[in-house]
């Protein structure tokens, strides 16, 4: 099964993190951050998306959890460790910090950064965790699952706010982890919705942004009112293929605009004409690369699962029902 509104959303909300970094990064400056900030909302629409798709695609189906995580590990790390690799060479030394940023822990460098060597990976630190929390929960019936996971995601939150955890779980202690709750909360609960949310929710989030403090309570109920509202567009929604090809190539975009804006800035445009540049030549980018590079690599990760899958039944990983319809499926 195939949401063709989550689909499109993913690639319109990989776009806002585009716009957004094109100034946070000071490829473009003399913008005033209350008109682009709210863009990094981008990034909360993907985590809402994650929950919503794990839940879906995973729904009545006795898939072992062992099998799950390989899915999202093929699905995710190729492409990560690729652009992770090209950028080694441009920190000297901190090997155990260069180590844990391909292995997804968040890990302090010597300036004080907690973002991996690629900066967009620190959402794949959150990722991976909860893919690590939602496979444990397969463990369990599927009308246990959500109860079970939703209390664990929903004490790590509140934490945050009332009694923060010590070491490693301290950054997994984090609101944003109840934007997974919630993508989970739609898919489960499924409420009723307009498109209009849609416009909604991003004026809530650019209007919201300035004057509420807290992350979260400014970006999570806009990202949560543009989810409900595609949803609402399922089955009214034209194939636009340039929407299909942007929201296929999301998470190579997500990785590779950062290089593109570094290309880009060789070039010395005027700020206008960089926006306009980077708004074709990042998306560009990121489908040409999909095609040649990601394509490719799922594809091989798809047949390495279909000659495992063809193993005697003694094989730990001799089935993995529902696993094509897993790794079909990014939301970065």
């Amino acid at each position: 099964m195939r949401f063709r509104s989550i689909h499109s959303l993913r690639g319109m909300a990989a776009m806002m993190v585009v716009l957004y970094h094109l100034h946070s990064t000071g490829i473009v400056t003399g913008v005033d951050h209350a008109l682009y900030g709210w863009l990094v909302g981008g990034v909360d629409i993907f985590f809402l998306i994650s929950g919503f798709v794990m839940v879906e695609s995973t729904r009545g189906k006795a898939i072992r959890p062992g099998a799950f995580m390989m899915a999202r590990i093929r699905r995710v790390v190729p492409v990560y460790w690729l652009f992770s690799i090209l950028l080694l060479n441009s920190l000297p030394g901190q090997s155990l910090y260069k180590l844990a940023s391909f292995l997804f822990i968040p890990v302090v460098r010597a300036d004080g950064v907690t973002h991996p060597l690629l900066n967009p990976g620190w959402t794949l630190n959150y990722e991976m965790g909860f893919y690590a929390l939602f496979a444990l929960s397969l463990f369990l019936p599927d009308r246990w699952r959500f109860p079970a996971l939703g209390s664990v995601l929903a004490l790590l939150g509140a934490s945050h706010y009332v009694a923060p955890l010590p070491g490693l779980l301290s950054y997994y202690s984090s609101p944003f982890v109840w934007e997974f709750l919630i993508g989970m909360g739609i898919a489960r609960l499924a409420p009723g919705g307009h498109p209009l949310l849609v416009p909604a929710g991003l004026l809530w989030m650019a209007v919201s942004h300035s004057w509420i403090a807290d992350p979260f309570f400014s970006l999570a109920p806009g990202a949560t009112m543009v989810v409900i509202g595609s949803l609402s567009l399922e089955g009214r929604m034209p194939d636009i293929p340039v929407l299909r090809r942007l929201g296929d190539a999301s998470y190579m975009l997500y990785l590779s605009h950062m290089f593109t804006f570094s290309l880009l800035a060789m070039l010395h445009l005027p700020a206008a004409l960089t926006i306009v540049a980077a708004l074709i030549a990042a998306p560009l980018a990121a489908m040409l690369l999909h095609r040649t590079i990601e394509r490719p690599l799922m594809a091989m990760g798809r047949s390495r699962s279909g000659r495992q899958t063809d193993r005697p039944a003694t094989s730990n990983i001799s089935s993995m029902p529902g696993s094509a319809g897993i790794s079909s499926r990014s939301c970065a």
